[in-house]
Order: structure tokens, then sequence, then C-alpha cells
């Protein structure tokens, strides 16, 4: 940047130089001309006159010594105000100086004689826009602000914008305060939007300066012009808060908003995630008759934004609703869009929607192959497979080509229903299609090949894996170890992790519960031990699947003290025990016969603000049946119904078969008819409950039709079922029935076992059957 450089000294022969070294008198000076000089005029007449001052500055004499040399001048030219050119000189010479406090009072001191001899536009125009200094120009408009003449400050804006000046930020803001302040309104929004086409921004500065003043101009309203202004400016800077309230401030005003305005605000929500405000704005703009496409001129990016907002907040039905209203004005969402709105329906459950969203995509051809992934994932999901491979299959048709994500979306379908056939052929087909797997994809079908226990298959896929130099991930790693264990081999699994740790896989909590649990399952309770010490030694803190884990053990041992030991160290450890922590300790106390511990960890369980789930309740159910207590099992079935737990299979078999048991038929009979009534279709073990009960209380022609049931409803029957109603038969001495049940399980391809033959022999009598 180029520096004022001061004027050279005056020679010491100068009488300048002498008036300066003497106290100024009366006496006469040469005359001083303001620039530009007049036509004819000397150009070096001024130049003393500038010398003086310039060493004035330089030897930095304070600023009294020049408004004292300013003065003499004023007094020599007989005017009232300072001249033009030595204040104008004072300025740009102070200025570089690094003084402008000093500037500032030589223009207060010029400002506060009336009239200054000059004006703003004079004073603007006398300095250079090749100044350095553009706070020069500033500390002028400033100056006007703080002296309280706002006309002038204004006139001093224009002529500064005028010449191609731009004022800094600080001082647009002084001078629009000082407008509004003044009550000049409609000059403070002139000049804003000056400053707006000038490319100037002042950020919120006009709406702080207006709200402040706003309550001082007294005899001064808002028109709308001006509220127009100020909405747009808050909405610039993403205010929408303030520019909510603006809204409803004009329109209590009784002023009318116009489409653009709704527009600006509505935007301004929408991207500071206002979702509430944008949707009601928009609510209100179609009340008022407002042409949505007029006024929304790209208004494709304010819906889709909504919507996804919409879908974040897990609200699918208003982004439906604002899908709707969108395709009603003519416009349809991109591709994201249309796959979030389907997730969202998705996630709901909308069906429906699901499938009209998706054809409609389709149709238009929108939908990329993301979109059929988002569907298929979700129906393999909800086990409708079939439904997912008939979208594959349109996929096809339409000349999308499946994506490896698509091919591991069909296979963990597949894997989830047990058809590790189709599983395996999807592979094959992708490798002859020079898919290349991905660790998903491989991790997918060990994981499925473990679940349907084939356990040769799973580790022949991990082998088949790491030729084909895939990297296994922490995921591969856990669910082989895990499916080790759930398959009762669990020394082979800590194996496997002694050989995964040497790939660099280091194991967390969940890959030591899963060893120690399957240790604990297969009765090796010292190697559980051994792991969970281990686990303590590699810096991991066991987890309430750990401990319940081991509490589940000694409760089936009925270590029932040794139990609660383990959930006192859990909770010392400021562990929550969950529902299956719980679920073990009730278990162990309803085969202890404790019904009554069991019934206050019932309540403990509500206290610690779990919600006792179906399986915690049938647990104590059976105690109770177990106890002949039929009573207190259906008070507590009661408690269920009024507590919101729903009974499923497992209550109404318990039920039953207590009921039976204790020869309460009336009860019984009530039971079945509620099952059925709730929509609950009987088992195996149902109907084995249900004939061994009808039988023992001498019903056999009622048990029998069950028999008939099964067969109609496709339920197995086993050759247990048949030797219940052939003793059923031979205790009521009906041998002809007997025999012939004999010759039906015979033609059913049923094979009579030692009891059969048994009964058929009058030897032992009656059949036992255990339940639960």
């Amino acid at each position: 940047m180029r520096r004022t450089t001061l004027t050279p000294p005056p020679p010491p022969s100068s009488p300048w130089l002498l008036l300066l070294r003497r106290p100024f008198s009366a006496s006469p000076l040469p005359a001083f001309r303001d620039e530009p000089p007049s036509e004819g005029a000397n150009p070096e007449a001024a130049a003393p006159e500038r010398q003086a001052m310039a060493v004035l500055l330089r030897t930095h004499r304070p600023p009294k010594l020049v408004r004292s040399f300013l003065d003499r001048l004023q007094l020599q030219s007989g005017r009232r105000a300072w001249r033009l050119g030595p204040l104008r000189d004072a300025l740009r010479l102070l200025v570089p100086c690094q003084r402008p406090f000093s500037a500032a009072e030589l223009l207060k001191r010029s400002l506060s004689v009336r009239p200054a001899g000059f004006g703003p536009s004079d004073l603007v125009d006398s300095l250079s826009v090749d100044d350095d200094e553009p706070q020069l120009f500033d500390l002028v408009l400033r100056c006007y602000v703080n002296f309280r003449r706002p006309d002038d400050a204004a006139e001093c804006f224009q002529t500064m914008v005028a010449r191609g000046v731009r004022p800094g930020p600080d001082a647009r803001k002084a001078l629009l305060h000082a407008l509004v302040k003044s009550g000049l309104v409609g000059t403070a929004r002139e000049v804003y939007e000056e400053m707006l086409d000038r490319g100037m921004s002042v950020g919120c500065s006009i709406v702080d300066v207006f709200m402040r003043w706003k309550p001082e101009m007294k005899g001064t309203d808002f028109d709308l012009g001006t509220y127009s202004t100020l909405i747009h400016s808050v909405c610039e800077n993403s205010d929408s808060r303030r520019a909510v309230e603006l809204l409803e401030e004009m329109k209590w005003l009784g002023l009318v908003p116009s489409g653009f305005m709704y527009a600006w605000v509505v935007d301004a929500c929408v991207k500071q995630g206002g979702m509430e405000d944008a949707l009601r704005l928009v609510g209100e703009m179609i009340r008022r008759g407002w042409d949505l496409n007029a006024v929304f001129t790209r208004s494709e990016g304010t819906f889709e934004v909504m919507i996804g907002d919409c879908l974040r907040n897990r609200d699918a039905e208003r982004a439906y609703k604002l899908y709707e209203r969108m395709k009603g004005m003519g416009m349809y969402p991109n591709v994201f869009v249309v796959n979030g709105l389907i997730r969202g329906m998705l996630k709901h459950k909308m069906w429906a929607r699901v499938y009209e969203l998706f054809n409609e995509a389709v149709d238009r051809g929108v939908g990329n192959v993301v979109t059929y992934n988002v569907v298929m994932h979700w129906l393999c999901r909800e086990r409708k497979v079939q439904e997912a491979c008939d979208v594959w299959d349109r996929m096809v048709r339409d000349g999308l080509e499946p994506t490896i994500v698509s091919y591991n979306i069909l296979m963990n379908g597949y894997c989830n229903q047990g058809r590790m056939d189709l599983a395996s052929s999807m592979y094959s087909q992708l490798i002859e299609r020079r898919i290349s797997p991905t660790v998903e994809t491989y991790t997918t079908l060990i994981e499925g090949y473990f679940k349907n226990g084939m356990v040769e298959q799973a580790l022949c896929m991990y082998d088949t894996m790491q030729a084909s130099g895939v990297d296994s991930n922490n995921y591969t790693y856990n669910t082989i170890i895990d499916g080790l264990c759930k398959a009762g081999q669990s020394c082979e699994a800590n194996k496997m992790l002694e050989k995964f740790r040497k790939e660099g896989f280091v194991p967390i909590t969940m890959t030591y519960n899963s060893i120690i649990d399957g240790f604990i399952k297969e009765g090796t309770i010292d190697s559980a031990v051994a792991m969970y010490q281990r686990m303590s030694k590699d810096g991991l803190s066991p987890n309430v699947f750990t401990y319940t884990s081991f509490i589940d053990w000694f409760c089936k041992k009925n270590c029932i003290e040794v139990a609660l030991k383990m959930r006192n160290a859990m909770t010392k450890k400021g562990l929550r025990l969950d529902a299956n922590a719980y679920n073990a300790l009730i278990d162990g106390f309803c085969k202890t016969g404790n019904l009554r511990a069991a019934l206050a960890l019932l309540d403990e369980m509500i206290v610690d603000g779990l919600t006792p789930n179906t399986a915690i309740y049938n647990t104590i159910i059976n105690g109770y049946k177990h106890q002949h207590d039929m009573k207190s099992a259906c008070e507590l079935r009661r408690r269920m119904y009024e507590e919101g737990v729903a009974c499923d299979l497992a209550t109404y078999t318990t039920l039953l078969d207590g009921a039976l048991k204790v020869g309460d038929l009336v009860c019984a009979s009530q039971l079945y008819q509620e099952m059925v009534d709730y929509g609950i279709v009987p088992d195996e073990v149902c109907y084995t409950a249900l004939i061994h009960g009808l039988c023992n209380n001498g019903l056999v022609e009622n048990a029998r039709k069950f028999l008939g049931e099964m067969d109609a409803k496709n339920v197995p029957v086993r050759v247990l079922i048949y030797n219940m109603l052939i003793a059923g038969y031979f205790n009521e001495r009906n041998l002809e029935e007997a025999f012939g049940l004999h010759d039906q399980m015979l033609d059913r391809g049923l094979v009579p076992d030692d009891t059969t033959y048994d009964i058929l022999a009058n030897v032992k009598l009656p059949i036992v059957a255990k339940f639960g």
C-alpha cells in the first residue's frame, strides 16, 4: 500500500518557519488558497502553508497547536469557519501518522461552527479516492454521525459510494443507528438497500438497529417495505427465529406479508431445522390461496429439505403429506429423497405406501439400484424373501445390474430362512459374473452356515475367504467364535481365538462372553472361570451378559445363594440387571419353590425401570403350576393383562396344563377359547397338554377331537399322542378304539414304541407326560 509522504520542510528562511518559532499574534499572514486553485492562481501559493503543516505534524506538535494554526488561518481569512484546504491537509497528514483521534478532534471543531463553510459532499470530494488510509473516509462519516447530523451523514455516505468508496462495517452500522434513532426510517431503508446493491455486508445490524430504537421512534410506524427489508436481511443471515417473529409482528399490526416474504422465512426455517414453523407457514400460504409454484420458484430444494427433516425426526406421516403436496404442484423429488421416503415408510411398516413410492419411482425412471436394494433389505428383514426375489427380478427386467450389495441382501435373507442351498447358489452366481465378494458376503454365509448347524461348511467358507485375499474384520472373527461356541465346540473356539490374535484381531468383551457362555452351557465351569480371569487380565471388564451367564448356571444348579452373590458383585460395579438376569434369578427361585422371592424380584425389576416381558411372567406361572396353585397363576395372568403384557402360546399352554392337572375343566375350556379368540394357534406341545389332560380327566372323546384338529392344521402327530389316546381308551375298557388307533398309527407310518406295546399289553397305565 502506498503511504502518504509528508511535504518536505520549508527552507530556514521561510516566513512560516519563523511563525512557528514564536507565539501567534494578529500579524497578517500570507494569503491561503483552497484547493483546487481558481483559474489563473499560482498553484504554488499554498505550498508554504502545507510545509508549515508538515513541520507541525512531523515534529509531533500537539493537536492543540495544529488547531491554533488553523484558527490563525481562519482569522486571516475573515471567516467564521475553518477553511477546507487546510482542514483537508491536516486530516490527510494526521491519519497516516496514526493520530486518528487528533483528526477526529479537528473534524468536530470544524463541524461545531455553523455554517461550516463547506458541506459533506465538499469535504468528501476534497479527499482523494487514492488516499492510502480508507479509515479517513470512515472518520469523516462517523464524525457526522457522532455530531448528530444524520442528514449530513447520509449525504456523506451517498457521496462516498458515488465515488466508489466503501465505508467500513462499523461506520455503516453507526450510520444506520443514527438514521433510525432520528426517525429517518425511509432514509435508513434507502441507505441499507444501497449497501446491499453495492455488495456491502451488514449482517443483522439493520434489524438490531430498527428493533433497538423502535420504542423511541414515537409516531413512526414501520411500513410493509421496512418489514420486507428487515425480514429479507435476517433470512439472508439465517436467523429464522427472528424472521418468524417479524412476520408475526407485522400480521399483528394488520400488515399482510407477501408470498415472497413467506417464502424467505420458510426457506430460512428449513435451512436451520425449524420445520414446525416452516410447515405451519406453508399451511398458511395454502389457506391464503397463494400459488406456491409462483412463490417457490425453486421449491424442489425447499420441499426436499423439509421432507428430509421430517424423516430425520421420524415423522413419516408428515413427510408423505409433503411428498403428496409436492406432486400436486407438478414437482417430483430426486432419487435421494425418494429412497429416504421409502426407508421412512419401511421403518413404520407402511407397506402400501412403500409399494406406491417404489412403483412411482421405477415408472418415472427415478429409481436406482439403491431403491431396489432398500426394499429388498426390508423385505428380507420381515422374512418376506420371496417378495424380495420378485423385486430382484423386476430390477433385472428394468435393465439394472445387481450390485454386490444386492447379492448380500438376498443371501442374508436366504440364510435367515435356513435355505443355505439358495444362498450358496447366489454365491456361485456372483462368482460366475465376476463380481468380487466382500467381507460382508463371506461373513453372511459363514454366519448362515453356523446358524443352521453346518459348522464344517462355515469353516470351509472362511478358508475360501482367506484364499481369495479378502481380509476378515472383527465381525467375521466374532461370528466364527460365537458360532463354534453355540455348536458346542468352545475349546475349538478358544484355539481359533489364539489364531485370530496372531492375525491382528483384538478380542472384545463380546468375544470372551461367547466363549464363557459356551463353556458354561457345556458344563465346564472351570474353563469358563479361567476365561473370565483372562478377560480381566486383558483389561476388559465383564458386562451384564457375562454375569448373567454365571447367574443362570448357578440358578440351574440350585446354587441360588452363589447366584445372589454374583448379582451383588455386579451391582457393586455399577451394572444394572437386565431382563435376562432377572429372568435367570426368578427362574432359580421358582425351581426351588420360593415363589415369594420370585415375586419380590418381579416388583424390584419394575422399580428399576424395566418392564417384565412375557417370558418372565411365564416362568412364575410355571412355578405356580408345579405347586398346583392355579389360583395364584391365574391372578398373575390377570396382572399381565392389567400391565399390558400379552400372553403368548407358552402362557396358555402352561395354564391349560395346570388347570387340567387340578381337574378345573371349566377354567381350561375358558382358557382355550380365549386363546383361540386372540388368534393364537396351538402347536404340538399345546395339543399334547390338552390331550393328556383330557384323557386323565376321563374325556377321551374330547381329546380325540383334538387329534382331528391337529390333522386339519397340519400339526405333526407323534407316537406320544397316540399312546395317550390308546391308554385313555384302555382305561375306559374300549379296546376296539384302542386297537383302532394302533392301526391308524401304523397307517400313518408311525412306529409304535415300547410304551405303546406296554399299554396294549395292559401293563403300563396310565401314560405320564411332562410339560414345562
